[in-house]
């Protein structure tokens, strides 16, 4: 090309030159950058966006705004628009949890790191509370906060313990 001619390139040309719509079965896997958890980022108007993200727009000419885009595949290389659909974060986390890949599943009890109490202590604080002992004096007794007390008497938490 001469010197000072350049040919401008569509963003959706520029983008597909960057997926192998060849690579593994059905998906078509992002070529180009991607982030720590192995998901495509595309540049545009000096910022990376998520390439699945672009995809969805690309073929739908809808943008997701606030929901996610999320993968009937599960690889996060894949831009294929028929293996993309929209959801909440909520949805997300549920399909998640239903195929089994949620990294940090949710822990409860004496499992959670940063639990201060025990299953055997909540069943104290429960009998405790049963035999109508103060919540301040409990929540002193077990170095926790009124509100922790407040949630087991609740059973907004530690549902799992039973007395």
């Amino acid at each position: 090309m001469p010197t000072g001619v350049y040919k401008r390139i569509s963003l959706e040309d520029r983008f597909w030159a960057k997926v192998n719509k060849k690579s593994s079965g059905t998906c078509w896997e992002w070529t180009a950058t991607l982030n720590a958890k192995g998901y495509g980022l595309f540049g545009i108007e000096g910022r990376m966006r998520l390439a699945h993200r672009i995809s969805w727009f690309l073929n739908s000419a809808k943008h997701p705004g606030a929901l996610s885009v999320l993968h009937k595949c599960d690889n996060p290389r894949c831009v294929n628009p028929e293996h993309l659909f929209l959801g909440t974060q909520a949805d997300n986390m549920k399909d998640m949890d239903k195929k089994g890949r949620r990294i940090n599943p949710i822990v409860i009890g004496s499992k959670n790191p940063f639990s201060k109490l025990t299953e055997p202590s909540v069943r104290v604080i429960k009998r405790c509370l049963q035999i109508r002992v103060k919540g301040n004096f409990l929540a002193k007794l077990f170095r926790v906060g009124k509100t922790n007390i407040s949630q087991i008497s609740n059973n907004h938490t530690w549902k799992h313990v039973k007395i």
